[in-house]
Order: structure tokens, then C-alpha cells, then sequence
């Protein structure tokens, strides 16, 4: 899945199904925060907050948990991953835009 990241290019992940901890990306094995930091370290928490803003406006809590946990992670493990509340704010306005504009 790509996603577009606030100010970057898209970012490639895979969406957890919810079945495992949500601490490896199923695919590779790897963490899922590290496989976001390794792609694009400045903007991997953007990645994995938007996912939680997305997963959260589907109704799926256990992708919004797991989407959390990761930025959560991703802000732990990395130095110069940006977190800027404002562009929080706006990733999520855009999230939801996006769900009314598929409802209407």
C-alpha cells in the first residue's frame, strides 16, 4: 500500500490484519517501526499516524492500536523523525475529508 506522507513522497507499508501484535510487518519480519524509518526515517511517524487516522475513521480499532503503537515506536527509536503537532492536525483533517468525499 502506498501511502502519501505530509510534504514527502509515498510511502510503501502493509497494513496489519489485526491477527498478530502488530510488532512485525508479516511480510519481511522485520518491526514495521523500523521497516517506516528505514524507507523514510523524517517523515515515519507522519506514515504510521496516518494509517491510525485512517484505521480509525474505517471503525477498525485493532489497525488504529496498531498504527498508534507504531508511531509511538517510531518517535522511541528514531532521532530525527519530525513530529510536528500541526501537521498531525492536518493529516488527519485530510483523512477525514477523504472518507466524506467517498460517503457523498
Amino acid at each position: 500500500m502506498l501511502v502519501q506522507t505530509a510534504g514527502g513522497p509515498p510511502c510503501s507499508v502493509r497494513i496489519s490484519d489485526g491477527s498478530s501484535d502488530g510488532a512485525t510487518s508479516g511480510a519481511v519480519g522485520r518491526p514495521m517501526p523500523r521497516r517506516l524509518i528505514e524507507e523514510d526515517e523524517p517523515r515515519a511517524y507522519y506514515s504510521a499516524q496516518r494509517l491510525a487516522a485512517r484505521s480509525r475513521k474505517q471503525g477498525d480499532l485493532a489497525g488504529y492500536r496498531h498504527w498508534a503503537k507504531v508511531a509511538s515506536e517510531v518517535a522511541r527509536q528514531s532521532g530525527v523523525a519530525e513530529m510536528d503537532r500541526a501537521v498531525l492536525q492536518r493529516i488527519v483533517d485530510e483523512e477525514s475529508a477523504t472518507d466524506r468525499s467517498r460517503a457523498g
